[in-house]
């Protein structure tokens, strides 16, 4: 019978492929059919279900195709599926199979964080995953239905005031909250994410909205808390007091050095000296083109092609580049330390004490030479 060779072939094919990646399976009993050009699918469909379906067999139709293929997807036993490919309007069948999207299950910055040297060892393992610590992305707003969120996502204030109510109209936030606390692409799994908004679809904001969101979180924090704030102003000491302030009731916050290839000391919040401040490297552990540098950074962390969720849709995902993308890395690993109960105060010192050093290269002398790492 054709549709024994044809299962044959796509099985000795299956075997090369399962050597790639054993997510590749086939479903058994289950085909797609694809009809002749002309064939018309609901009529052909009726003479089968009436004329071809023994008392004992089974057939049932789960998709129909009329554009891309002229066809179906069903369910039928063997019996019923031999008949079927036998039908002179039948161009062929194939057996439905599970099959994985070309990109890497997890971003490569998990996988790199999780041992001090190269080469990248293809997993992400580290103890911990955030539960019962609260994540506070300061951003432009979180898609809270992402299956990446599991339902983990609440929002605090909207200082935008542009009407969106929360909603993540750019896709920054929603990409950070995926690398810091994502049940998929993220660090602290399980940790509880409250999304302040403060930037608008263009990805703009006041630094007065920023303070009321900054201020939002000192007065209302969820203990054990991270505050992750990828966004910079040049230097303002309104924003460096709210952040210390936010810092003294208790809160452990994470800012980026910035994209200018510049001193970060130049930049806020990234300047103050009670945040933790995170430069960018590359695959390659070289400090990130674009990323800022100098005395005011603490850590470096991953921040090239990270792929995370993306606030197109629910199942989207993005790849994107920035100091933005190294700073939810290192709030990621603060909260798996508060959920292994690091005091907050001891924070910074862990990571550093932790950290990967002298991995980085073409670093500045007054940089630190400390790449993240949880064990």
């Amino acid at each position: 019978m054709r549709i024994g060779i044809s299962i044959v072939l796509f099985l000795s094919v299956l075997g090369l492929v399962q050597c790639i990646d054993s997510r590749i399976q086939t479903i058994p009993d289950r085909y797609i059919v694809v009809l002749n050009d002309g064939e018309i699918l609901d009529p052909l469909l009726t003479r089968i279900q009436q004329n071809m379906v023994p008392r004992s067999g089974r057939f049932s139709v789960f998709r129909k195709y009329y554009k891309a293929l002229n066809g179906f997807a069903a369910d039928m036993s063997e019996d019923v599926a031999e008949r079927v490919l036998e039908l002179p309007a039948v161009k062929y069948m194939e057996q439905d199979a599970i099959g994985v999207v070309d990109v890497a299950s997890s971003s490569w910055g998990l996988d790199r964080i999780d041992q001090h040297d190269l080469p990248l060892d293809d997993a992400f393992n580290i103890e911990g995953d955030g539960e019962g610590v609260t994540v506070y992305v300061l951003d432009t707003g979180v898609r809270d239905t992402h299956e990446e969120f599991g339902g983990r996502v609440s929002h605090g204030g909207d200082y935008v005031d542009d009407g969106w109510n929360g909603i993540d109209c750019h896709g920054h936030g929603t990409h950070c909250a995926g690398t810091a606390a994502g049940g998929i692409h993220g660090i602290a799994r399980k940790a509880n994410i409250v999304s302040i908004r403060l930037f608008n679809c263009a990805g703009s904001g006041s630094a007065s909205g920023t303070i009321a969101g900054i201020d939002e979180v000192a007065q209302n924090a969820v203990h054990p808390a991270v505050m992750s704030m990828s966004f910079r102003f040049l230097a303002n000491q309104a924003i460096d007091d709210a952040v210390a302030r936010a810092v003294d009731a208790g809160v452990v916050a994470v800012a980026g050095a910035g994209n200018e290839n510049m001193d970060t000391c130049l930049f806020s919040p990234a300047r103050e000296p009670k945040a933790i401040t995170a430069g960018a490297t590359d695959r390659d552990d070289k400090r990130a083109s674009f990323s800022n540098f100098g005395s005011c950074v603490d850590i470096f962390a991953p921040g090239v092609a990270i792929v995370s969720s993306s606030s197109a849709s629910d199942t989207a995902i993005a790849i994107w580049s920035g100091t933005s993308m190294a700073t939810p890395h290192v709030a990621g690993a603060a909260a798996i330390l508060l959920g292994k109960g690091i005091a907050a105060s001891d924070v910074l010192q862990q990571l550093l004490q932790d950290a990967s050093q002298n991995v980085i290269y073409n670093t500045d002398f007054l940089s630190p030479n400390r790449l993240l790492y949880l064990n």
